[in-house]
């Protein structure tokens, strides 16, 4: 999982409860954190991993089937 640095706003907001159930529920390994939610994107992009993305950011990519939902 590519994730938000824990120190950044999203970091905070996703850090509880999801990412702690979500890693209870499955077997995640965070491979990269950062701050930027481009940052993210750009590594989703190029297969390094998933992330939780905002979706007016990445609707076209969706609608284009360069990234799809997992939920």
């Amino acid at each position: 999982m590519i994730a938000y640095d824990p120190e950044s706003f999203l970091g905070q907001i996703l850090a509880s409860p999801y990412l702690m159930d979500l890693q209870r529920a499955q077997d995640i390994d965070i491979i990269c954190e950062t701050s930027f939610t481009l940052g993210i994107r750009e590594l989703v992009m190029a297969g390094l991993g998933v992330g939780w993305l905002p979706h007016g950011l990445i609707e076209d990519d969706l609608e284009s089937g360069r990234l799809v939902s997992l939920l």
